[in-house]
């Protein structure tokens, strides 16, 4: 008989949490795009139909996700980091962003991904990006009439005033 020996299982780089949040939202955010294209919204007479309330349902799941994605981000101790995630605030971090980023376009033009880099900036930017624009934050932003997805303090007719 023969035996066949394992390798150990590498070392997960994200804890339990922070991947069933990915989860859970990835599916939240993709029950919300395919839901946009069919539901009929709410008018006078009636709420809208069930594809807008499973929209609806799924926007509020992944406003809570990602609510709980930024608790767990203030507080886990393995993962990304959350500089990585807005790297906004740091000339390293954005340094780093334009390395990747260049290395993307390079390969881009020769119709390639590049090879996987563990440590590199452009993913977490990006996963930072989408997390800072939930649903909640448009909302808030559409309510007080900004149309630069932030909220503005003087809302216009046209839009906020500058």
């Amino acid at each position: 008989m023969h035996h066949v020996l394992h390798a150990p299982a590498p070392a997960l780089r994200h804890g339990l949490a922070t991947r069933l949040i990915h989860g859970g939202l990835a599916v939240a955010v993709a029950t919300q795009l395919v839901t946009s294209l069919a539901m009929q919204g709410p008018d006078e007479v009636q709420p809208g139909d069930l594809l807008f309330q499973v929209h609806k349902l799924s926007g509020l799941a992944a406003t809570v996700l990602a609510l709980a994605f930024w608790m767990v981000a203030l507080s886990r101790h393995k993962g990304t980091a959350l500089g990585a995630l807005l790297p906004w605030f740091s000339a390293r971090r954005l340094r780093a962003l334009g390395v990747d980023l260049a290395r993307h376009v390079r390969a881009a033009l020769r119709l390639r991904l590049p090879p996987y880099d563990p440590e590199g900036a452009l993913a977490p930017t990006v996963h930072g990006l989408g997390l800072s624009s939930s649903p909640r934050w448009r909302r808030a932003a559409r309510f007080t009439g900004s149309r630069s997805g932030w909220a503005c303090t003087r809302p216009s007719p046209t839009g906020c005033w500058r």
